[in-house]
């Protein structure tokens, strides 16, 4: 039996009572185009009153990827800490911002981070991945018959997606700068 979720993603009526299976299934809408983000994101802090410089529109897109959700994270961060100051907002602002966005989704990423601990080989590739070094299957450490279903894992999980042949990055750019924190404090 399948039940409409509100979202219009199909979920069985057998994982409502209590099973631990998944409920419903990824859905990447993708990442808004850049020229129209451009100019979205000026519109808007233009109707707050705010004066927002080209370096640090462009800062916003870079860090966000376009990413729709990140994308309004990272302005409304941005301009509830500038709120009530005059001026105008740069690059130094965004960057700013984009360390209190990704604090503010930390349990979120503490909570990937706990259960990709828990499957031994995830995380190594995820890491792996998150500092853009060459292919996975080039990385001697990673290189055993498990690599192959750990890239099938953190793809079919939704973290990353295929760019070209051996060659991964992930979807989610705050997960990929949370990484890159983790391993700052490591090491």
């Amino acid at each position: 039996m399948t039940i409409p979720f509100p979202t219009g993603v199909p979920v069985r009526g057998e994982n409502l009572i209590g099973r631990k299976k998944e409920i419903g299934r990824i859905m990447h809408l993708g990442n808004l185009p850049e020229d129209d983000l451009k100019v979205y994101i000026k519109k808007k802090f233009g109707k707050l009153g705010c004066k927002i410089e080209q370096e640090a529109v462009e800062e916003i897109i870079n860090k966000t990827n376009g990413h729709p959700y990140y994308s309004q994270l990272l302005c409304q961060v941005v301009y509830f800490s500038i709120k009530g100051e005059e001026g105008t907002i740069t690059s130094s602002d965004v960057y700013k911002g984009f360390k209190q966005a990704i604090m503010s989704e930390k349990s979120y990423f503490d909570q990937i981070w706990f259960d990709l601990t828990r499957a031994k080989h995830l995380l190594p590739v995820l890491r792996s991945i998150a500092r853009e070094e060459e292919s996975p299957y080039k990385k001697k450490e990673l290189f055993n018959q498990n690599l192959y279903r750990s890239l099938f894992s953190l793809t079919t999980k939704g973290f990353i997606e295929k760019v070209s042949a051996g060659h991964y990055r992930i979807r989610d750019p705050f997960l990929k700068e949370y990484i890159k924190m983790k391993e700052e404090e490591k090491g």
